[in-house]
């Protein structure tokens, strides 16, 4: 006798998520603050930046473009 599939069995994966996309948003820089925040406050959990590090206004590059004959460079 074949058993009934159990709710989340590989049957339920082919299915459409209820998922309403059509509500969701992206979060904002406050929220994922206040989320690191909570993280740290009742787990003791500081989640590491990714990507590199910010630059100060003092420290970027200013991007410059110059052409010059080749026979000038020659």
């Amino acid at each position: 006798m074949r058993e009934k599939p159990q709710k989340g069995s590989v049957s339920d994966m082919n299915q459409e998520s209820e998922f309403p996309f059509e509500r969701a948003r992206r979060i904002t820089s406050e929220e994922s603050q206040e989320f690191r925040a909570a993280l740290a406050e009742q787990f003791g959990i500081k989640l590491k930046k990714r990507g590199r590090p910010t630059k100060v206004e003092e420290e970027k590059y200013e991007p410059i473009s110059i052409r010059l004959h080749p026979k000038v460079l020659a």
